[in-house]
């Protein structure tokens, strides 16, 4: 048997000014050639996915990115989860 579970997904979107340093600013533990190619895929692709999880940690995450003046995007969807029998 299988239910749903929530998954969030934080995307960054590209604007007029570099991403990198906002990136670093707004998440301290993001190594800096990884917020150069999140930059890099935010131009390329339009966006560049930052962090994907529960969603109470992408509102967070999300919310860091806001504050540092970053557009974001925050998606939510549902993944399947297995439930062994007897279980649920």
């Amino acid at each position: 048997m299988a239910c749903a579970s929530p998954i969030a997904t934080v995307l960054v979107l590209p604007d007029l000014k570099p991403l990198a340093p906002r990136l670093l600013a707004a998440l301290a533990h993001l190594p800096g050639r990884l917020a150069e190619a999140l930059h890099q895929q935010a131009e390329t692709l339009g966006r560049a996915v930052v962090f994907t999880g529960t969603p109470q940690e992408a509102r967070r995450i999300e919310g860091q990115l806001r504050t540092a003046g970053l557009a974001t995007s925050l998606n939510l969807s549902f993944a399947p989860v297995a439930i062994a029998a007897g279980e649920g």
